[in-house]
């Protein structure tokens, strides 16, 4: 964790307003601002990268991934957690195991409900935490996995014949156990564009600069179009990425079916 975040994650828990720029690289918010404290309704936020992924106010703490489960999310929230003032938050933690994410007390090991978020009320923490138990993330984990393991085979079966779509939303006939289209981002909406959009899109979010070049085949004009050999080719870099993306979005479509019926 930088000092720069050390410092805001300081302001968060005083209530300051705190900026702090960023431009290792530039392009994600105007000015470059990755990590920032605002205050405002009787309250305070964090934002990193633009999402609010804690609030604190009227003693009720609200933790978030806003769908951005990476490394710095994971890294943020641990640092708000272990940066309280109040010593029965501060021994929370956000870990993962089998891809699930959970809340874990570091002193007694006991695992609670992550769903995309929390809300640790700070002078009751357990009150509002749902406990876990690690059969139950095991078998989260494999379900996940299985459910992803069904579609990237049916996929690189797809490549292989030449059936894969470029466009006009397809999903493949397996919706990942996503039942409406609503509920979904670029798996199963009518507008999702299909197989290779969805490539190009998880290969995007994996970091890959030029993510056409491992499924387009360049012709004498160097126009690229979608070419199943190159696929076939960059496969295990496809499917890595898929895998990913994949995993997030599940999550997120869980946790948003999970809001729904608390509401």
């Amino acid at each position: 964790m930088s000092s720069n975040s050390d410092d805001v994650i300081g302001a968060f828990w005083n209530a300051m307003e705190k900026p702090v720029g960023y431009t290792k690289k530039a392009g994600f918010l105007p000015a470059g601002v990755r990590d920032t404290v605002v205050r405002g309704e009787g309250g305070v936020a964090y934002l990193l990268w633009g999402n609010t992924i804690a609030t604190l106010k009227d003693g009720l703490l609200t933790l978030n991934d806003c769908g951005w489960r990476t490394v710095t999310t994971m890294d943020r929230l641990y640092g708000i957690l272990a940066g309280a003032p109040y010593s029965r938050v501060s021994r929370f933690r956000v870990q993962k195991e089998k891809g699930i994410w959970y809340l874990v007390h570091s002193s007694t090991g006991k695992k609670y409900e992550w769903n995309g978020g929390a809300r640790i009320a700070l002078k009751r923490p357990m009150l509002l935490l749902k406990p876990i138990k690690d059969k139950e993330i095991a078998k989260r984990g494999k379900e996940a996995n299985e459910r992803i393991r069904i579609f990237l085979k049916e996929m690189e079966s797809r490549i292989a014949e030449g059936r894969l779509a470029d466009g006009g939303g397809e999903c493949w006939g397996i919706s990942m156990g996503i039942q409406k289209c609503e509920e979904c981002q670029y798996l199963a909406r009518t507008n999702c564009g299909g197989g290779v959009r969805l490539i190009n899109k998880a290969l995007e979010e994996k970091g890959y600069g030029c993510p056409a070049i491992f499924f387009c085949r360049s012709d004498e004009n160097g126009k690229g179009t979608p070419d199943a050999g190159v696929m076939e080719k960059n496969w295990d870099r496809i499917s890595d990425a898929l895998r990913g993306f994949l995993k997030k979005k599940l999550a997120l479509a869980q946790h948003k079916r999970r809001e729904a019926l608390a509401a």
